[in-house]
C-alpha cells in the first residue's frame, strides 16, 4: 500500500511541473507587455523599464521560471500588483479560521426562488400514442 501511494505521488510530480510551466508561460502568451500595462498609458519608457526590472522581466525565461518556482515552493506567492500587499496575507485574511468554522457553517442559507409548479408538457405533435 505504501509503495502504491509513493508511486502515485511520484507520478504526479511531472504533471505538476508541466502545469506550473504552463501557468508561468501565460505571462508570455498574453498579448502586450505586462510592465507597460502596470505602468499605465502616461508612463515614460524609463518607468516601464524600472517596473520590468523590479518584476524580473529582464531576465531569461528559464531563470525567471526557476526563481518563481523556488519562491512558490517556499510559500512566497509574491506581492499583489493591486494592493501592494503579500498575496499570502491576502489569502489568509479572506479565509475563515478553523475555530470559527462551526459558526460560519451554521449561518442560514439564502432562500432560493420557488421552482416552477407547472410540469413540462410535451407538445401534442411530439406525443407518442400507444398502440
Amino acid at each position: 500500500m505504501v509503495s502504491y501511494i509513493l508511486r502515485r505521488v511520484l507520478a504526479t510530480l511531472p504533471v505538476m511541473a508541466i502545469v506550473a510551466l504552463f501557468v508561468f508561460s501565460l505571462l508570455y502568451i498574453a498579448p502586450g507587455d505586462p510592465a507597460a500595462v502596470i505602468a499605465g498609458d502616461q508612463a515614460s519608457p524609463a518607468d516601464v523599464e524600472r517596473i520590468r526590472q523590479s518584476l524580473g522581466l529582464d531576465r531569461p525565461f528559464l531563470v525567471q521560471f526557476g526563481s518563481w518556482l523556488w519562491l512558490i515552493l517556499h510559500g512566497d506567492l509574491g506581492t499583489s500588483i493591486f494592493t501592494n500587499l503579500p498575496v499570502t496575507s491576502l489569502i489568509a485574511s479572506s479565509t475563515v479560521s478553523p475555530p470559527l468554522m462551526p459558526i460560519w457553517n451554521a449561518r442560514p442559507e439564502p432562500e432560493l426562488p420557488p421552482l416552477d409548479a407547472t410540469p413540462y408538457r410535451t407538445p401534442a405533435a411530439l406525443r407518442v400514442i400507444p398502440a
